[in-house]
């Protein structure tokens, strides 16, 4: 293939990661502080108590959603490692003589595999669905704010969400390692 083509490819590499990135960055940023907005406002004292009877639906509602997004964010950052592995390829023939590059010279982070961005994405999307989850126990007569058994529930949903996110990204890493797509890229004969 000739380095024009290369090129082209590699531009268009960039261009999907950057734009993937540029999302899940600011849904990283924008979803704990809408979520965080919301719940606020409704467990404030000005909701009359009628009307905290649908505070149960509420927070699953908000649950599920943060959950659909979760699952978003984590199938984006797949794809990100994806597109770095290509995008390493084609500039180790690209680059042969300089060999740095956006993704080649990328560094590890001080605490190699904890300090992440999907390490961020298991933390602040539990939280929220954690914070969801408190939402619609406040909703049941059961729970009065600020109870133990409430707080316990959120607590295990954030754990539970961490557990399961982490499960679906290691299947992912799994499923990223055995694909022949990027093996047939990442192999030497791309040149």
């Amino acid at each position: 293939m000739s380095n024009d083509a290369l090129k082209t490819i590699y531009d268009q590499v960039c261009e999907a990661h950057n734009s993937i990135a540029d999302f899940r960055a600011k849904l990283l940023a924008l979803l704990p502080i809408s979520s965080g907005t919301g719940i606020f406002l409704l467990l404030s004292e000005k909701i009359p108590r009628e009307a905290s009877s649908h505070l149960v639906a509420v927070g699953i509602f908000g649950a599920l959603v943060t959950i659909g997004l979760y699952l978003y964010e984590l199938r984006g950052i797949h794809r990100c490692n994806a597109l770095i592995q290509c995008g390493r390829a084609l500039e180790n023939e690209l680059l042969k003589e300089r060999g740095t590059g956006a993704f080649l010279s990328s560094r590890d982070p001080v605490l190699k595999g904890f300090v992440s961005l999907t390490w961020a994405s298991l933390m602040v999307y539990p939280a929220v669905i954690g914070a969801w989850s408190y939402v619609a126990c406040m909703g049941s007569s059961r729970f009065t704010p600020g109870c133990t058994e409430a707080m316990l529930i959120a607590g295990a949903t954030v754990l539970l969400s961490m557990v399961g996110g982490k499960v679906v990204d290691e299947l992912q890493e799994k499923t990223l390692k055995n694909d022949q797509v990027v093996k047939e890229i990442s192999s030497p004969a791309v040149a």
